[in-house]
């Protein structure tokens, strides 16, 4: 989970990478604009749950992807989270 600057648009963006070696990272999706500081957490049902602040007005947006069988559980943290909020 990282937040970019997205200068052409002048806006924050909130984004999930993958890394094998955390020297390396694959873009794999935004979650949300007008937004930044996210963070993860690991569900107490084996998903995930992320947070972050949203703009314009200051707020706190989550979303939350259980884990399913459709979703190995090994499978990368961005690859199991859905931008449903």
């Amino acid at each position: 989970m990282y937040h970019w600057w997205n200068g052409a648009a002048s806006h924050f963006v909130v984004s999930a990478a993958t890394s094998t070696d955390l020297l390396h990272w694959t873009w794999q999706v935004d979650l949300a604009t007008r937004a930044s500081q996210p963070t993860i957490r690991l569900a107490s049902d084996g998903g995930y749950v992320v947070a972050w602040e949203q703009k314009p007005v200051s707020q706190m947006k989550a979303t939350c992807r259980p884990n399913t069988p459709a979703v190995p559980a090994d499978a990368p943290a961005a690859l199991r989270i859905t931008t449903k909020s």
